[in-house]
């Protein structure tokens, strides 16, 4: 978005008051890292995310609170093992098996 008065507007969303831009960083960000492992997974790669990109995603994951477990957001949490890395354990609170 080259416009910066498009992606500073703010809005009313769903978790309250907020930017396009915090739209596209925390929704659409989180969207895309999930989908592009899910899309590994079904082609049978692995998929490996960055540290930054897991502080993303816990973030985006803390903001969603219970609405993460909506109908079409992420299934019910999944165990892991305890000793489960980073990577792993958040798929897990995502629904997903490793």
């Amino acid at each position: 978005m080259a416009d910066d008065a498009a992606v500073t507007r703010e809005y009313d969303g769903y978790f309250g008051r907020t930017t396009v831009a915090e739209t596209l960083t925390d929704f659409y960000g989180f969207d895309l890292v999930v989908h592009r492992w899910d899309l590994g997974r079904a082609l049978g790669q692995e998929v490996r995310w960055t540290e930054e990109e897991m502080d993303r995603l816990e973030t985006a994951m803390k903001g969603f609170g219970d609405a993460l477990y909506s109908e079409g957001v992420c299934k019910p949490a999944v165990d892991v093992p305890t000793d489960a890395d980073r990577q792993t354990r958040l798929l897990g609170l995502m629904g997903r098996r490793a």
